[in-house]
């Protein structure tokens, strides 16, 4: 960027948002020192959706008359974001030039919405990869450096006080500017008809292989791996009123690990599929190792007397947390306590999992062997994979 070309590039506007979430996460952490701020983030716990709203707050503000058209990273790179015509962006112009932005955590958030198996996962990842990809594309190429949001809201991005009334006539370029469109929409259509491609085989073959899949997982994780709710029979509400009753807990999640663990007292390295359980707490409870042993144990025991499929468990792994995560920044102190699948408490860390964990390796391993018989299942109840 220069006097005689006033359009900063890509990577320029990359960097300067880069640098403004990074400086947002620091100002979070540095926060943590005022004892009152510190508490009230601790008492928010897992919220990740706030660090989007404090993302909206401070670009739409930033981008808008009142910082005109700069945030911290855009200042330091001396560019600024303006209306099409050199006039600021008001407050609501502001917003939806955030909004319509593709590296926005809110358009990533909605999509994880949706995410609640593998499929979903593989589809709506594959269509936030594509506009991801086609606003790279379109701002690399376009003559005027104009992403999709640009288009949408009618901004520009120019250097500081660089803005001419003959920008466009001087740069624009139509032949460089349809070719920046086509390449945008081709390679973001190409990327969504992969990631279609792949859920729809995968859904075919792991759907179809399904024994050789329960042979592998266990039925909890078949409802994270399909999305079958018919298989998920726990009582949530009940198991959620009883953990709020009963302990201290709070913001309880469960996630299931399946791998190969060396157990405590053994020489042999097992199958294993352990039950994991994080929850919040008080610092002053995570930090002490006798109230964190009591709280454990009345989760334990809640979990053993209500939450279903606990017949292909071997361990429960319960982790209390204290501390904050709100999306772009995080700090939190942890503790870690380990019962059999009756409740019974562990002396000892006795469950250690090797790198080598169940997962993806194993679905991989069925897709692969699947997907020569994609379209003909003859040997749909083949052996049970090793």
């Amino acid at each position: 960027m220069s006097q005689d070309n006033p359009i900063p590039g890509f990577w320029i506007r990359f960097l300067a948002t880069l640098l403004d979430v990074a400086l947002l996460a620091a100002l979070v952490l540095l926060s943590t020192f005022i004892p009152q701020v510190k508490a009230y983030l601790y008492r928010l716990g897992e919220i990740s959706w706030m660090g989007s709203v404090i993302l909206l707050v401070y670009f739409t503000i930033c981008h808008s008359s009142i910082m005109e058209g700069q945030t911290l990273g855009k200042k330091i790179f001396k560019i600024q974001v303006v209306r099409d015509d050199g006039v600021y962006l008001g407050l609501g112009q502001s917003l939806l030039y955030y909004l319509t932005g593709f590296y926005t955590l809110p358009f990533l958030f909605v999509i994880g919405l949706f995410c609640d198996n593998i499929f979903k996962t593989i589809l709506w990842g594959g269509v936030y990869l594509a506009l991801v990809l086609g606003e790279t594309i379109l701002i690399a190429y376009h003559p005027l450096k104009q992403g999709g949001s640009d288009h949408i809201c009618g901004t520009l991005v120019t250097g500081v006080n660089q803005y001419r009334k003959n920008i466009f006539k001087t740069f624009y370029n139509g032949q460089q500017a349809r070719f920046a469109f086509i390449a945008a929409v081709a390679a973001s259509l190409a990327i969504i008809f992969l990631s279609g491609t792949a859920t729809f085989m995968l859904n075919r073959i792991l759907t179809n292989n399904q024994e050789q899949l329960e042979s592998v997982f266990p039925k909890t994780s078949m409802i994270m791996l399909l999305g079958n709710d018919e298989m998920y029979k726990y009582n949530s509400d009940l198991i959620a009123s009883k953990i709020k009753e009963k302990t201290s807990f709070q913001k309880i999640s469960f996630n299931h690990t399946y791998g190969k663990a060396l157990i405590a007292g053994s020489d042999s390295i097992q199958k294993t599929h352990i039950l994991n359980v994080i929850g919040y707490l008080e610092d002053d409870v995570v930090k002490s190792p006798r109230k964190m042993e009591m709280e454990t144990s009345k989760l334990a025991n809640i979990i053993v007397e209500n939450y279903g499929y606990l017949t292909d468990v071997n361990y429960i792994n319960i982790t209390g947390r204290s501390g904050f995560d709100i999306g772009i920044a995080s700090q939190y102190h942890k503790e870690n306590f380990q019962f059999a699948a009756d409740g019974t408490p562990l002396d000892t860390k006795a469950v250690f999992l090797t790198k080598e964990q169940i997962g993806i390796k194993e679905i991989a391993k069925i897709a692969l062997t699947g997907f020569d018989k994609l379209f003909s299942w003859k040997d749909a109840n083949a052996n049970p994979i090793q």
